[in-house]
């Protein structure tokens, strides 16, 4: 009996010693102190517990999204996790975000139903379910008040207002003020011209142009709409900047601004500049009519627009680098230097955009020119080959390179079941799953779009359509030569539409008939200046070059509208948005306000009430 009694009392005691250990790890309190405990008391009743802690002090350390995982997989249970979670519901919530699916935000409300970020989330999920209210105007302005805390619930009211602003900024009549300084010799010609520009580019609109005068500008007008054109030249002296010598000569400059009364940025400003050497004497006559003028004069235009679409336009977000393309996927876009570096933009929100993931190549002398989105991949291309980078792990990783020597200079990518299809110098190439290019078409190849499981595309001279099936047979569905001096090169498709940018402009293609493409429109480069890029959507014709974005009427046949934006080079679809690149900017434009049947009537007065 007495040796029983001993050894309970040694068990009370380690028990006690044990338990006193484990008091004292709770009251520090740190990844050190349970880490001790556990090696000290492997199997102690504590030792789970201490385990459980000790986890939970490293999260709390770190945060992140895949502790919580692993966390949540081995004590499912647990009472630390409504602590746990307040520590890492962000983090799994910015992993949702960058995931950007409706299924994302299904698994993140499972887990965080309750909390701060709870609704966000559920307002990101009914967004993604409806698949972005369908562009609808009642349903956007409705889910903007229903789930205000959504990341879509702001873009989403910026697109009632502008569908509002359509309406109540409709404009058909114009004055129009010039402006030309002393100095300019022939300044009634200059004026003339200046407005036989300005009346015809309008009047195709339906939007009359009335002159105003300095007198006019002075006590203002009846007109709310004004067109300034204000024109200067005079003779600039030989200057050295940075090494460069800069001639003596006479510098002429033209600023045109578009503007409403009231609103708080012109709908557009731009300003054109030409340079001709010092004359020998003196003339009366401007220098704009002198010779190699051509350039100014096709550079030169009245932007065209019948209300303020400066409403549809987002604030450009500036990138590190030269941007030269963008690709859409979901919310997120894909901005492309051309060094290869591309950074993976979250867009739900246009006026702040979130860069949560970037591909850096190794420093060479590669370039590229393009980027391709193919499921959990992006093909980067150019004049150097092509490289396909992994997105699945999160963080962008190269996966494969086709150097120039393996596939030319590559001007466009499109998928197609089992691999990629290539519009290479070297030909039209296919380059199955991990196997060797393949090599369709052997002759350069300018230009490449995909229309459902066909292939339409562009040797410079003419457009074809066909299947891989019949290419690998050496056969076309269709062609559909263009003639000498149109020289086509991109083509964007959509559906049965495609557009194809050209020396003479931009070309829209029927293809509803495959084997007989036909043009059933063009937009003169002399209308629509040079062009950079084009997408289709909502029935319109999206324009991006040297005049900004110009949109055209259904038919496809000419300019209607015209947005001032500050990237110029490339553009993506994002639901009903466009992304656009262009120098070191990245810029969000929202296509409803343009397609859009009827804009959306005024609130009432006492709305906010």
């Amino acid at each position: 009996m007495r040796s029983l009694a001993v050894f309970l009392g040694s068990i009370l005691l380690i028990t006690g010693c044990v338990g006193g250990a484990f008091d004292q790890a709770r009251h520090k309190d740190t990844a050190a102190a349970y880490h001790r405990f556990v090696r000290e008391n492997p199997d102690s009743k504590y030792a789970d517990e201490a385990r459980q802690r000790l986890a939970f002090a490293r999260i709390r350390s770190k945060p992140s999204a895949q502790a919580w995982d692993e966390f949540v997989a081995k004590w499912p249970a647990s009472p630390l996790l409504p602590q746990l979670r307040r520590l890492v519901g962000e983090k799994v919530f910015e992993r949702a975000r960058a995931r950007g699916t409706a299924e994302a935000y299904r698994d993140f409300l499972e887990q965080f139903s309750e909390g701060p970020l709870a609704n966000r989330a559920r307002g990101n999920l009914v967004y993604m379910e409806e698949r972005g209210m369908g562009a609808r105007p009642d349903a956007l302005a409705a889910f903007a008040q229903a789930y205000p805390e959504s990341d879509h619930a702001a873009e989403a009211q910026r697109t009632t207002e502008s569908l509002r602003a359509r309406g109540t900024s409709a404009f058909r009549r114009i004055g129009l003020l010039i402006s030309i300084s002393a100095e300019t010799p022939g300044k009634q010609r200059l004026a003339r011209v200046f407005r036989e520009r300005a009346t015809a580019s309008l009047k195709g609109v339906g939007v009359d142009v009335i002159p105003l005068t300095s007198a006019d500008d002075s006590r203002g007008s009846s007109v709310p709409v004004r067109l300034t054109v204000r024109h200067e030249e005079g003779p600039v002296a030989t200057e050295m900047n940075e090494g460069t010598v800069s001639s003596a000569g006479i510098l002429a400059r033209t600023t045109v601004a578009l503007a409403q009364t009231g609103a708080s940025q012109p709908i557009w400003t731009r300003t054109t500049s030409f340079k001709a050497p010092a004359p020998s004497s003196l003339s009366d006559t401007s220098v704009l009519f002198g010779p190699r003028t051509q350039r100014y004069w096709s550079t030169f235009f009245v932007p065209v627009a019948t209300w303020n679409t400066r409403t549809a336009v987002r604030s450009p977000t500036a990138l590190e680098g030269r941007l030269v393309a963008v690709e859409s996927q979901g919310e997120r876009s894909f901005a492309l230097l051309e060094d290869g570096t591309f950074s993976v933009v979250e867009l739900s929100d246009p006026e702040k955009p979130w860069v949560f993931a970037e591909y850096r190549r190794p420093r060479d002398l590669a370039t590229f020119s393009g980027l391709r989105v193919v499921g959990d991949r992006a093909v980067i291309f150019g004049p150097d080959g092509l490289e396909i980078v992994s997105l699945a792990a999160g963080v962008p990783q190269r996966q494969r390179v086709l150097d120039r020597g393996a596939v030319g200079a590559v001007v466009a990518v499109e998928s197609l079941a089992g691999g990629l299809a290539l519009a290479s110098q070297r030909g039209l190439l296919f380059v199955p799953e991990g196997g060797a290019p393949e090599l369709l078409l052997d002759r350069p190849i300018r230009g490449l779009a995909r229309s459902g499981e066909r292939l339409v595309f562009t040797d410079g001279n003419s457009i074809f359509v066909s299947s891989l099936a019949l290419l690998r047979a050496g056969r076309m569905e269709g062609d559909l030569p263009l003639g000498p001096g149109v020289q086509p090169h991109t083509i964007r498709a959509a559906g049965n539409v495609a557009v194809v940018l050209s020396a003479v402009g931009a070309l829209r293609l029927d293809l509803s008939q495959p084997n007989a493409p036909r043009v059933v429109s063009r937009m003169d480069t002399a209308e629509v200046g040079v062009l950079r890029d084009v997408a289709v959507t909502g029935g319109r014709i999206f324009l991006l070059g040297e005049r900004g974005l110009q949109v055209s009427d259904p038919r496809g046949a000419r300019v209607v509208q015209s947005a001032d934006v500050a990237a110029r080079t490339g553009l993506d679809r994002m639901g009903r948005h466009l992304v656009l690149v262009g120098e070191r900017y990245l810029q969000v434009v929202d296509t409803t306000p343009f397609v859009a049947s009827q804009s959306l009537a005024a609130p009432p007065a006492d709305a906010s009430r």
